[in-house]
């Protein structure tokens, strides 16, 4: 209707907005809130995640990535600090940490995301310097007694050109060192028995042979000569559980075997008997068993035989692989071993019948002589890293290795708390030293 037509009486018309206007009106209106409160409470970086705890040993270095996020899609920054300097110190640098061990103990590391806001958010994480300490500053091939109070060893002379090694024993903290036997060309892998009276190692010149003496250096008794002169080879022997026979390797007959024999040089026995080389024994906690290394199958393989020399069996069943080194756990259950199968060489497990095979270490390089600590939860190993052996530990499922310090042949105290390893020498690196490490310190897996 035109204006003109309109009633005088009709009331204005009002302008009427469509519906679908008026819902985004709110929704522009809402947006321009959430905008609003975002400027006016900006978020905080927030860390992605926690950074497990680390183990730096003294001199060494570990990068870690760090990540944070920022809801307001702010670039951060990151900034370090660490609770001792003194023990370690930590650099960043872009999106990443640099952490550096100085001294034994224990530190921790914040490190703190800023935004352009000036917001910020921090995660933390503890890290541990093994304190590695001297013994003694020649020797090697350290062994633990079964009271955790002596360490036997073989230790060298003061100078190479005098005389030889010898069998030797001191206190856990390296005082009280005593020499039990003379000078000799060759001695090694001294093995405590049972119940502590006794330690069995090879000894002599030429004619090597398995010794029993007490730890006092009294009653050194050549178990060879009572049974044809055996030629003890580079890996220890090792006492039964009940302490009354010694299994040991020997190539009396021509080629490795494993035997086994009385503590008074009785009743040798080959168990093995095969024209292949035999080799590492390695008792089961009950007694009954003891695993070693067979090439007999073309390749070094892992294998179990009865206490009596009857059933023995390959574990492994790997042509073409290699195993080495097999280690009972406590319980019996277990055997981690040396392996080169798959991927190349490393630290595997299995079940005590072969089965489950398992990878544990995931460290290029000759990972070797796994042991277990004494309640079964850790694994020690010896591992090369930048051309040199180093010790390392990890849960006995593989995760939280960590490296030690540089060292090899290696003896868990009784109480899983210590390990003693040989180490470099303050004087050379090609000489060796005794080291220990005091795990309970920091470990944190």
């Amino acid at each position: 209707m035109h204006p003109s037509n309109r009633p005088a009486n009709a009331a204005p018309r009002r302008f009427r907005r469509p519906l679908g206007f008026v819902h985004g009106l709110s929704a522009l209106v809402v947006l321009g809130t959430v905008l609003s409160g975002a400027c006016e409470n900006p978020l905080a970086p927030v860390s992605c995640g926690p950074i497990p705890d680390q183990t730096v040993p003294v001199g060494k270095s570990v990068g870690l990535r760090v990540c944070f996020t920022d809801e307001n899609g702010d670039r951060v920054s990151l900034s370090a600090r660490s609770s001792s300097g003194a023990v370690a110190t930590v650099a960043a640098h872009g999106g990443s940490v640099t952490v550096t061990g100085v001294r034994g103990g224990t530190a921790t590391v914040t490190v703190t995301a800023r935004d352009p806001r000036g917001l910020s958010g921090t995660v933390s994480f503890s890290v541990w310097v093994p304190t590695i300490v001297r013994l003694s500053r020649r020797g090697y091939y350290p062994a633990w007694s079964p009271d955790g109070t002596r360490i036997a060893f073989v230790g060298y002379p003061p100078r190479d050109d005098v005389n030889g090694p010898s069998l030797s024993v001191m206190n856990m903290d390296g005082s009280g060192k005593t020499e039990l036997t003379h000078p000799a060309a060759y001695v090694q892998i001294p093995a405590w028995s049972p119940d502590g009276t006794r330690i069995a190692f090879i000894y002599g010149g030429d004619g090597r042979n398995l010794y029993v003496i007490n730890v006092d250096g009294s009653g050194e008794t050549n178990l060879g000569s009572t049974s044809n002169s055996f030629f003890s080879r580079f890996f220890r022997p090792t006492w039964s559980p009940d302490g009354s026979r010694i299994a040991f390797e020997s190539d009396r007959d021509g080629n490795s075997e494993i035997y086994v024999i009385n503590v008074d040089g009785s009743g040798a026995t080959n168990l093995t008997n095969n024209p292949d080389s035999d080799t590492n024994p390695a008792w089961s906690p009950d007694g009954n068993r003891i695993a070693f290394t067979s090439d007999r199958d073309g390749n070094s393989e892992i294998y179990v035989i009865n206490a009596d020399g009857s059933g023995a069996t390959n574990l492994t069943n790997t042509p073409g692989d290699s195993e080495h080194f097999p280690a009972w756990s406590p319980d019996g259950s277990r055997i981690v071993f040396q392996s080169y199968r798959g991927d190349g060489p490393g630290v595997d497990v299995m079940n005590a019948n072969g089965s489950g095979v398992t990878r544990l270490t995931n460290t290029s390089g000759y990972n070797s002589g796994p042991s277990w600590s004494p309640d079964g939860s850790r694994i020690a190993f010896e591992s090369p890293r930048n051309g040199r052996l180093e010790l390392s530990v990890m849960n006995a499922d593989g995760t939280g290795a960590a490296n030690l310090s540089v060292g090899g042949f290696h003896s868990w105290s009784p109480d899983g708390r210590r390990i003693v390893f040989s180490c470099e020498s303050v004087e050379a690196p090609w000489i060796p030293s005794i080291c220990l490490v005091n795990l309970s310190e920091g470990w944190r897996r």
